[in-house]
C-alpha cells in the first residue's frame, strides 16, 4: 500500500519498467557469460601469464551470476516462464493491453528485443548449454573466497 501522499505508477509504466529490468538481467547475464570463459582463455594463452582480471573472480559477482542462471536452468527444464515474464504480462493485464500494439513504444521496443522468433524448445536447451559452461567455469575459473572479517581486522 502507498503512503498517503504517493502517486502510485501506472500499470503499463510498470510493466515497461520491468522489461526494461528483464533486458538488463539478460545483457548482463550473457555479458559474464561470454568474459569469464574469454579471461579464462586469454589468461591460459598469454606469455606473461600475469593471470585474469580480479573482477573475473569476483565471488560478488560470480555467485549471483550462477544462482540467476540456475533460476534460469530449472525453469527452462520445467517449462516455467521467468518471474519478470509473469509480473510483465500480469502489469500488461491490469493496463487492460490485448497485445503488442497496445503497449508503449519503449515497451514494445525493449519487448522486441527481449522477446525473439526462436522456438522455446531451442531456447530451453541455449539456456542450459550456458548453464553447464557457467558451471564448468566455477571449476576452470573458480571465483575467489571471500576475505573473513577476522582477516580483514588483523590487515588494518
Amino acid at each position: 500500500m502507498c503512503p498517503p501522499h504517493a502517486v502510485p505508477l501506472p500499470p503499463p509504466l510498470l510493466a515497461d519498467l520491468v522489461v526494461a529490468l528483464h533486458l538488463a538481467v539478460v545483457i548482463a547475464m550473457a555479458t559474464l557469460t561470454v568474459a569469464v570463459p574469454f579471461a579464462w582463455v586469454a589468461s591460459r594463452l598469454s606469455k606473461t601469464r600475469g593471470g585474469v582480471p580480479s573482477w573475473v573472480q569476483s565471488p560478488w559477482l560470480r555467485w549471483p551470476h550462477i544462482a540467476v542462471f540456475a533460476y534460469i536452468a530449472v525453469n527452462a527444464a520445467l517449462g516455467k516462464l521467468c518471474v519478470l515474464t509473469v509480473l510483465e504480462n500480469r502489469l500488461r493485464r491490469e493496463a487492460g493491453a490485448q497485445g503488442e500494439e497496445e503497449f508503449s513504444f519503449v515497451g514494445r521496443m525493449l519487448h522486441e528485443i527481449l522477446f525473439t522468433e526462436i522456438s522455446q524448445t531451442v531456447l530451453d536447451r541455449v539456456y542450459l548449454a550456458l548453464f553447464l559452461l557457467t558451471v564448468a567455469m566455477l571449476f576452470l575459473l573458480p571465483p575467489r573466497r571471500p576475505a573473513s572479517p577476522r582477516s580483514t581486522r588483523i590487515a588494518q
